[in-house]
C-alpha cells in the first residue's frame, strides 16, 4: 500500500508499519512498560485501507509491467498475499490489537 501524503510525497505499507513500531515503542515508553502499552493498545481499533493506490500506480499506470505479468486476479492474489505477510508480521499483530479491519 502506499499513502498519499501532502505534494505526492507516498509511503509504501512496510514504512507505514514501520513508524507505528516506532509510536508503539513510544507510547510503551510513555505508559511504563510494554505490557502496559499491549494493554492499553488492545482497546484500539485499527483501520487499514489496501489496494486501490497499488492499482493505480503499479498495474494500470503506464511505466509499470505488472498488467502484462499478471491478469487483474493474478495480480489482486498478489496483493492479498503481501498484504496479509505484512500485516502478520507487523506490530499491528504483535501487540495485541484484536480489532483490525480492512
Amino acid at each position: 500500500m502506499i499513502l498519499l501524503y501532502g505534494k505526492g510525497q507516498r509511503f509504501t505499507m512496510d514504512l507505514q508499519l514501520y513508524y507505528h513500531k516506532i509510536i508503539v515503542s513510544r507510547i510503551a515508553k510513555e505508559l511504563g512498560g510494554a505490557d502496559v502499552a499491549r494493554k492499553y493498545l488492545g482497546h484500539c481499533i485499527y483501520a487499514v485501507q489496501i489496494g486501490y493506490n497499488d492499482y493505480l500506480n503499479n498495474y494500470f499506470a503506464e511505466g509499470y509491467n505488472s498488467s502484462k505479468i499478471y491478469t487483474p486476479e493474478q495480480f489482486a492474489q498478489l496483493l492479498v498475499l503481501t498484504y496479509e505477510i505484512q500485516l502478520e508480521v507487523s506490530s499491528l499483530k504483535n501487540h495485541s490489537s484484536k480489532k483490525l479491519i480492512c
